[in-house]
């Protein structure tokens, strides 16, 4: 059966016309449309393979990429935080992402991958699902300070303690101890600060050697240069 030119495209339904040779094309007006009757074609498989695909694993895919991308690629902007600096992937998450699927799915809601040593590698051991706050807190730019028996990094212990993270960072610059920095309520001058009676004692010891300054002494326990020196008069 001849074709006929005036027939509506299989693609976009406009009629088909002629070729280059002057003969009625067959089925499409041109090779965009064919083409693209072709590449719908590829996406509906894609699709369905996709669709038959348990539920996050295409997630997990995409997350071990970007994480393979960071460790190993030297063109990811990432590269020099992560691969730089020595972390890798373990070798099961390497070899297949079916296993980092097992490992760490069931994602949960609004949750990242965070490794728990940030020198460690990417392992079922080293890693887990943190949010935002978490994973910022867990970097190796924080500031962590030992207070009590706890090391924690600073802006925990602002919330802990209701003193802004700028107040107690300027306070341990002046070379506050934590012990004060993180209790002393805001508002109280250097110069008001309460010495407790065992601070005291070390302090009068300390003048006592002569080995340190008052300035010095009193920069070591957040108080000002005025108590040190009355202290001293007690000598």
């Amino acid at each position: 059966m001849k074709a006929d030119p005036n027939a509506s495209c299989d693609f976009c339904g406009k009629p088909r016309g002629l070729d280059r040779q002057g003969k009625p094309r067959n089925r499409f007006c041109s090779r965009l449309c064919r083409n693209s009757v072709g590449g719908a074609k590829i996406g509906a498989a894609k699709t369905a393979e996709r669709l038959a695909l348990p539920p996050g694993l295409a997630d997990a895919r995409r997350l071990l990429h970007a994480i393979k991308a960071r460790c190993y690629r030297r063109t990811c902007p990432s590269y020099p935080s992560y691969g730089g600096r020595g972390i890798i992937v373990c070798d099961s998450w390497l070899e297949s992402s079916q296993n980092f699927f097992v490992d760490m799915w069931p994602r949960p809601a609004g949750k990242t991958i965070d490794r728990k040593d940030n020198d460690g590698p990417y392992s079922p051991d080293n890693c887990r699902w943190s949010d935002y706050t978490g994973q910022a807190r867990n970097t190796r730019s924080n500031v962590w300070i030992e207070h009590d028996g706890q090391r924690r990094c600073l802006a925990e212990w602002a919330e802990i303690s209701g003193i802004k993270e700028a107040t107690i960072r300027r306070r341990m610059k002046y070379g506050w101890p934590a012990s004060k920095a993180l209790t002393v309520a805001v508002g109280t001058s250097r110069r008001n600060a309460k010495l407790t009676a065992k601070d005291r004692s070390t302090i009068v010891s300390l003048l006592a050697q002569g080995k340190d300054s008052q300035r010095a002494i009193a920069k070591q326990f957040g108080v000002s240069q005025v108590v040190v020196c009355r202290l001293a008069r007690t000598l």
